[in-house]
């Protein structure tokens, strides 16, 4: 049984689904992260999602030593929330396996978005930008809400993609934000895949900005070689 803050219930499943694969119909299902779990969701992180993720693939962020601390504090705190998703499956010895993680916090307009203590020049051009784009416009005001559902990394396990599993952890913000008392969840979406993932969930446009765009206006911003056109900052309302 783990244990949940924000006065969640333990073990609860937010959404299960079925897929067909290689012939087989496995089951699925999508609950808060237990505790016990978080070490295995940080190396699953550090392995998958920042090698794939357009932002850090374009800076070769991976590549550098000095970026293992701080990032893994910063995912570490979000954890510690414990309204992070996680979704399994059961494997043919009874243990179960997870498939992919979606990294949720709630924020409010007084929290800092910025990692800013420990991080190289590379990553300080990342979380720089996303602070940028969460800047523009206060949409704490313009939703009427304190509090909203932030997602900060969404990853599925390189052998379950192409099942839209990543579109299944979308919806299944729905019954965490109701359980959670939040109207909104607001999201960077920095991956064309992510961006179509979250069209489909009924997540819609706050603010759009070309990466080349940015660039050309701020240095600072500047990703050369990044394999994606556009940085999307995506809102849905319940």
């Amino acid at each position: 049984m783990c244990e949940t803050t924000n006065n969640l219930p333990d073990n609860k499943i937010w959404r299960d689904f079925n897929r067909k694969i290689n012939g087989k119909i496995e089951k699925f299902w999508i609950r808060t992260l237990c505790e016990s779990e978080m070490e295995t969701a940080l190396e699953y992180l550090s392995e998958y999602f920042l090698k794939d993720e357009p932002i850090s693939q374009a800076l070769k962020l991976y590549e550098c030593e000095d970026w293992i601390i701080p990032i893994r504090e910063y995912w570490r705190n979000v954890l510690q929330q414990k309204v992070s998703l996680a979704c399994f499956k059961n494997l043919d010895d009874g243990n179960n396996e997870m498939v992919a993680l979606s990294l949720c916090r709630v924020k409010s307009k007084e929290d800092p978005f910025l990692l800013k203590n420990g991080i190289n020049e590379k990553m300080k051009k990342m979380f720089g930008l996303f602070q940028y784009v969460y800047d523009v416009k206060d949409f704490f005001s313009e939703f009427d809400v304190d509090k909203v559902l932030v997602g900060s990394g969404l990853f599925t396990m390189p052998k379950y993609r192409g099942f839209n599993i990543g579109l299944e952890m979308l919806h299944a913000r729905r019954p965490l934000c109701a359980s959670l008392g939040l109207k909104v969840s607001i999201t960077i979406f920095t991956a064309p895949a992510s961006q179509r993932l979250a069209e489909k969930a009924g997540f819609k446009d706050y603010c759009s900005f070309k990466y080349e765009d940015l660039g050309r206006e701020n240095p600072d911003f500047e990703i050369p070689d990044i394999k994606s056109e556009y940085i999307r900052l995506m809102y849905i309302l319940y």
